[in-house]
Formats: structure tokens, sequence, C-alpha cells
């Protein structure tokens, strides 16, 4: 985490995903707000059932409360700026 202090709407994090890392093997929703944008390497997001390949430069952002997950497939770690929001 990136952010200092507790209780903030939004942080900031360096989200490391090793080869073959994922979120779990079901989507999940929560609350909020999320986006990020990727550093180095790619993963696939899946939002709404919807696979989207993110690449090194690339950005997103979602609702929480939609369906997602992610799971790193290619042959190099990922690193990503993720920043969940809180609504």
């Amino acid at each position: 985490m990136l952010t200092p202090g507790e209780g903030g709407d939004i942080n900031l994090f360096i989200v490391h995903i090793a080869i073959g890392g994922c979120s779990g093997e079901a989507a999940y929703t929560h609350t909020g707000t999320e986006a990020g944008f990727v550093l180095m390497g790619s993963f696939n997001l899946m939002v709404d059932g919807q696979y989207q390949r993110m690449n090194t430069g690339d950005a997103f952002r979602f609702r929480s409360n939609r369906p997602h997950m992610f799971r790193n497939d290619s042959e190099l770690s990922c690193q990503i700026l993720w920043v969940p929001a809180v609504a």
C-alpha cells in the first residue's frame, strides 16, 4: 500500500501478480470503484464476463459491484498500480 494512514476513501497499491497468479477461481463484487495502470507485464482482467488483455501502459476503471476477477497467464510477473475507491 502506497497511501499513508487509514480510513481514506481511496488507496494506492502496487499489486504484483506472479506467473499463474489470480484473484481466485470465481468472480467477486463489492462496493466502490477500481482503477489501475499496468506498470510492467500483462494479465487478463474479467469484468461482467468480458475478458480484456491488459499490457504494460494500459489503464482500466470499473464499478466494483460488477463481477470481476484477474489472472496472470503470461510468462512474466506483472505489476499494476491498483486504485480501489470506496463509494
